[in-house]
């Protein structure tokens, strides 16, 4: 199997919280947020391995984890190693708060990751973390209320819908179900964010689906990650923040207040989600058949990839047991067995063809998806803000705000935001 690669040059920095005690065995602080990796069998099986590193691991609730996380690293002895959210790699890199690991790591792994994974964990040319899990978005239904409504989803890639294509199917399949006062929605409200509309992460993608690949439309953010002016708003995204709003208030296929489990519960046909969420639906062993589709587009597939993941304190003062951690969950191994056991997809692109897990459906779909159509949410080292900001103007939007005006607005509001020195979060 591929080694993940060697040591080099494991100098310490100063700064760090670690310990050694009097027999030689050293102690890592862990930060995470709670039911993210690493998990706790395999920090058990990483001590079982090396019996001289021990890890002291600090979790919080994902509510509290991006405020947890600004603390500790701005504190007298920040942690070894953090479980960082792919998207504030960018923020968390700029404020020194996390190291490279393009030393630490061999090319042929670097080389052996999917190009979105490295596209995902790379800022201004420089691998923060190997990963070691990625997602992807796809569309799961209701075979069960589908088949009353005549409904066929493609099966490939190659014959996925487009967005008004998806939209159709999701409104027949609403209006065959719906009788006798029985409100069946054709598709079911996020389990992102707070559970309603507009969380980027989503939302962003009817925007960026509509631009040519490469188009500022479709990159949703200047490369020098200060504007978004032209890029959020352009013609092309405006196009696709109307069909969002429509979503709620044409043809009102989708609630714009959270539902708790609608699709679980049978109570909606199609749902928005990651490929961890076939486990989801294996526990609750829901009263319904059920299969996973393609994300549709407009212009230009494209899904965000990118989960929670791990990576090295700049200030750590034992560098070479940190690097030996994140090269063991990070194995092929590891990935593996990550895939079977929680549902999350590997960044190491040959296991999408020799794990027989990625190669049958649902799986095969995520998988394709990732390798194919995979996308980093947009990098800047500000993006906290620049979600925020999107995700607020995209839940007016669904409400029924004018889209140019709020597109506007939001552009206004990200381009002040953009302009100011980086933060670590």
């Amino acid at each position: 199997m591929l080694a993940i690669g060697g040591l080099a040059a494991c100098g310490s920095s100063s700064g760090g919280s670690s310990s050694q005690s009097s027999n030689g065995k050293v102690t890592l602080n862990l930060f995470e947020c709670q039911e993210c990796i690493p998990f706790p069998w395999q920090v058990s099986a990483f001590e079982k391995a090396y019996p001289k590193i021990h890890i002291n691991v600090d979790s919080v609730p994902f509510g509290e984890f991006y405020t947890k996380t600004a603390v500790l690293a701005a504190s007298s002895s920040p942690p070894d190693l953090y479980t960082v959210d792919q998207p504030t790699i960018a923020n968390l890199a700029a404020g020194n708060v996390i190291q490279p690991l393009d030393k630490y790591l061999s090319q042929s792994y670097v080389q052996s990751m999917s190009a979105a994974s490295r596209a995902d964990f790379t800022y201004q040319g420089k691998l923060y973390s190997p990963g070691p899990i990625d997602t992807a978005l796809a569309l799961y239904f209701n075979q069960t209320l589908l088949n009353k409504a005549g409904v066929k989803p493609p099966t490939t890639l190659d014959t996925a819908w487009t967005w008004p294509q998806a939209e159709a199917a999701m409104q027949k399949c609403q209006q065959a179900n719906s009788t006798g006062g029985h409100t069946v929605w054709g598709l079911a409200p996020t389990t992102f964010g707070n559970g309603t509309p507009g969380f980027d992460y989503i939302s962003n993608l009817f925007l960026r689906s509509q631009g040519p690949k490469g188009s500022k439309t479709f990159q949703s953010i200047s490369s020098d990650g200060k504007s978004v002016d032209g890029y959020l708003n352009s013609p092309q995204a405006v196009a696709g923040a109307t069909f969002y709003q429509d979503i709620f208030q044409k043809w009102k296929i989708s609630p714009t207040t959270g539902i708790p489990n609608a699709f679980l519960d049978g109570k909606a046909c199609f749902d928005m989600n990651t490929s961890n969420d076939i486990d989801t639906i294996n526990a609750a062993n829901v009263k319904f058949k059920w299969g996973v589709t393609a994300w549709p587009h407009f212009a230009t597939p494209i899904v965000h990839n990118g989960s929670t993941e791990i990576a090295i304190g700049a200030k750590t003062q034992h560098l070479a047991q940190a690097v030996q951690f994140v090269k063991f969950i990070s194995s092929p191994q590891e990935q593996q067995e990550m895939v079977t056991k929680t549902g999350y997809l590997p960044v190491i692109s040959s296991l999408y063809q020799s794990d027989h897990i990625l190669t049958t459906k649902p799986w095969n779909i995520f998988a394709q998806e990732l390798d194919q159509w995979g996308q980093p949410r947009p990098v800047t080292p500000h993006y906290l803000q620049y979600s925020q900001v999107v995700t607020n103007a995209l839940r007016d939007i669904a409400d029924g705000s004018s889209v140019s005006s709020r597109l506007s607005q939001a552009v206004q509001q990200l381009d002040q935001l953009l302009a100011q020195p980086a933060g670590a979060l």
